[in-house]
């Protein structure tokens, strides 16, 4: 039944099978530019429920899709890359990268008799700054009024998360890699009460592996003591919570708002940081086509002065993306594809840290 609240607007006759799954509410920072690949599925994420599809038909369903692209980047000094391993110096200029982008992604999904509980598996969605995840388990409940209550558990899988330098401030020799590990929970509730809104609330613990940030700079000249390489440990425990939307403007037209907050309390006060984001996405669907744009900030504030840098850390991030996605291209059944391009920007008060990424790409999908 389609909500009869007057700001909601219009609803649409059909919605493209392909864009409606169990994400449909997730709010969408893209802190990354590879992260679009992923949601390029899962938008607009408000309307599907609303379609004739009932996303609660019992047994299985589920998308998977393969993505190929390329990507030009200028990492900062804290990213892990072959061409990033050694700096001559902490204030060294930055390399520039080309790489190749190849992936599996995908969601299943299995709903009981009752038509009200259903069980998910998907590739979550963490603030880029933690890193990467592959998988995310959970159940979702439907409940009379139609809003929908979620929890999920995403577990650092070793091999796939992200990697980060054991001391990324090592210079004249190579830096050596360990493991960032995540695990985070998740608590979701969407369709609210019938209305286009979601809220998010994800929490979880960050670790790494073998941490010595700052200890080849202990007792050099110059350098920094062994209280203030303290400073730099950056295991700790996250959270973020974001609200998100989508309102129709028109059959065709959607605008996707999100805003959200994201924090880190590390074991070192100059890495534990607060900080603020919001996006707007716009989504045109015409025939069997669906034109996505987007545009995100974020801005983040560190708690205490780098004792490497003497001074406290501040970042902002601008990232912004378009995608067009086709169903049943080729006339293969239950197919989609997207080609997709995004751009990010993190530009910090220590340049360091400074990163810029471009890229391009492709992705084809099979629903089932």
């Amino acid at each position: 039944m389609k909500p009869q609240n007057p700001l909601i607007g219009y609803w649409p006759k059909e919605i493209p099978t392909y864009l409606s799954n169990s994400a449909r509410y997730r709010p969408f920072f893209r802190a990354a530019p590879f992260m679009l690949a992923s949601m390029s599925l899962i938008t607009p994420m408000t309307y599907a429920a609303n379609s004739k599809q009932d996303d609660f038909e019992p047994g299985f369903k589920g998308t998977v899709s393969v993505i190929i692209g390329a990507g030009k980047s200028e990492p900062s000094h804290a990213s892990v890359g072959d061409d990033n391993k050694e700096i001559d110096s902490v204030s060294a200029e930055h390399k520039k990268e080309n790489t190749a982008m190849f992936g599996i992604v995908g969601d299943l999904t299995y709903t009981f008799d009752n038509r009200q509980t259903q069980l998910f598996l998907t590739s979550p969605e963490i603030p880029a700054v933690f890193g990467d995840s592959l998988v995310e388990l959970g159940v979702r409940q439907r409940l009379k009024n139609e809003t929908q209550l979620s929890f999920s558990y995403i577990p650092f899988i070793s091999g796939v998360g992200k990697e980060v330098w054991e001391d990324p401030y090592l210079t004249g020799s190579d830096r050596k890699e360990t493991d960032q590990e995540i695990n985070a929970f998740k608590f979701a509730a969407e369709n609210i009460l019938k209305l286009p809104v979601a809220i998010e609330y994800t929490f979880g613990t960050v670790d790494i592996e073998n941490e010595h940030s700052g200890a080849s700079l202990i007792g050099q000249p110059g350098g920094i003591s062994a209280d203030e390489a303290k400073l730099l440990r950056r295991s700790g425990d996250f959270y973020r919570v974001a609200l998100g939307s989508t309102l129709p403007l028109s059959e065709s037209v959607f605008l996707s708002p999100q805003i959200g907050y994201t924090s880190l309390d590390a074991d070192g006060q100059a890495q534990s940081f607060g900080g603020y984001g919001g996006g707007l996405e716009l989504t045109y669907m015409f025939g069997k086509y669906v034109l996505t744009t987007g545009l995100a900030y974020e801005s983040y504030q560190y708690d205490a002065s780098h004792p490497v840098f003497a001074k406290t850390r501040e970042e902002d991030l601008i990232s912004a993306n378009i995608s067009l996605t086709v169903k049943e291209p080729f006339a293969w059944k239950n197919t989609h594809m997207s080609w997709f391009t995004s751009y990010s920007n993190e530009d910090s008060n220590i340049d360091f840290y400074d990163s810029e990424e471009a890229s391009i790409g492709v992705l084809m999908g099979y629903s089932f």
